[in-house]
């Protein structure tokens, strides 16, 4: 499975998967670990962070290769490696779970 180079990931919760929640989960987890920590981020970007948004030229990864893990990847990289969806592989994955 493809691995990007991300500038933050973090864990969410499987049992509210969705694209949705799972991009307010590590958008917050994100906004949360910027209170001490500089991930060197510019003005504009932090705002944009700050204001719930995901910063401009970021995407948020689905990791296939760790259960739940969501990675905030560079959009130039993300988009330009053809890869199998770990978004799609996940929720395929916790259906046949349940």
């Amino acid at each position: 499975m493809a691995e990007f180079d991300s500038v933050f990931s973090a864990i969410v919760p499987l049992e509210d998967w969705n694209k949705t929640a799972c991009a307010h989960h590590a958008l917050k987890a994100l906004q949360a670990t910027l209170k001490d920590n500089d991930l060197g981020f510019d003005a504009a970007e932090l705002e944009q962070i700050a204001k719930g948004f995901i910063p401009r030229g970021y995407l948020w990864h689905f990791d296939s290769n760790v259960l739940g893990n969501v990675a905030l990847v560079r959009e130039e990289l993300l988009l330009g490696v053809k890869h199998t969806k770990g978004y799609s592989l996940l929720t395929e994955f916790l259906q046949k779970q349940n």
